[in-house]
């Protein structure tokens, strides 16, 4: 029993270890802290745009810099190789903006929901929407392909 017992302390260290150094995958930086590569990109793409944080992440085994930002109304967040390459840009969007193929989807799979949240999600040429629905007492998040398939529910 006592044997069983140490095993099982083991193993929730390590479950714990692994889910704590997930969560550090994502940590806030200052902006001192992030590449002038990334900095100069976002200035020329985004040149009124107000950067309010900054984030360190591994993505696929690389570093890679998060700018969430507010240009105007839009709220943007994108996120950079070390380099300065842009890895993905999601961009808040009115839900009224959601192209009808989209609607047409959500509308057909989930005709009582309320659109709660949208976003226009952009990595290299792909063009994908996301959407937060809520369904009774529900929040699912789906995903779109530019064609309106359904990529992905997610129940929150």
């Amino acid at each position: 029993m006592k044997n069983v017992a140490r095993q099982l302390s083991v193993v929730l260290f390590i479950v714990g270890f692994m889910g704590a150094a997930s969560a550090q995958d994502s940590v806030k930086v200052l902006k001192k802290d992030v590449p002038e590569s990334v900095l100069t990109a976002f200035r020329k793409a985004y040149p009124k745009a107000i950067v309010k944080t900054y984030s360190r992440e591994t993505r696929e085994g690389s570093i890679c810099y998060e700018l969430e930002s507010k240009d105007g109304a839009t709220k943007r967040d994108v996120i950079y190789a070390a380099n300065g390459d842009v890895m993905e840009i999601e961009e808040a969007m009115k839900r009224s903006n959601l192209p009808a193929v989209v609607m047409a989807t959500l509308t057909k799979n989930y005709p009582n929901a309320k659109i709660t949240a949208a976003e226009k999600l952009i990595k290299g040429t792909m063009v994908q929407y996301e959407s937060t629905i809520k369904v009774g007492s529900n929040t699912i998040d789906l995903l779109f392909s530019d064609v309106g398939e359904l990529i992905k529910p997610a129940l929150k």
